[in-house]
């Protein structure tokens, strides 16, 4: 399953407006990188209460990875293994 269609499953697209499905719709259409951007604009545009709202339990699941860390069950990667993941090979435009 996509992701926007998990997301419409989970907050009911029937209760966005038409005005926001198409910015969505269109949204979607653009270069990862750029959907990264505007999602990264959007939310920083929100107020601490709102966050709070959109992301019930992230705060436990937070310290539970932290907790996870500090005692030494968690996996970590370098930097440069984790950059590869999430933006790939083509950001790598350093010498």
């Amino acid at each position: 399953m996509n992701r926007k269609r998990r997301y419409a499953e989970e907050n009911s697209e029937e209760n966005m407006s038409a005005k926001v499905a198409k910015i969505l719709d269109d949204a979607l259409k653009l270069a990862e990188a750029d959907r990264a951007d505007l999602a990264a604009c959007l939310f920083a545009s929100l107020d601490e209460k709102t966050i709070d709202k959109l992301a019930p339990g992230w705060d436990a699941k937070i310290e539970r990875r932290l907790h996870a860390i500090d005692n030494g069950k968690a996996k970590l990667i370098p930097w440069e293994k984790a950059r590869k993941r999430i933006f790939g090979d083509a950001h790598d435009s350093r010498p």
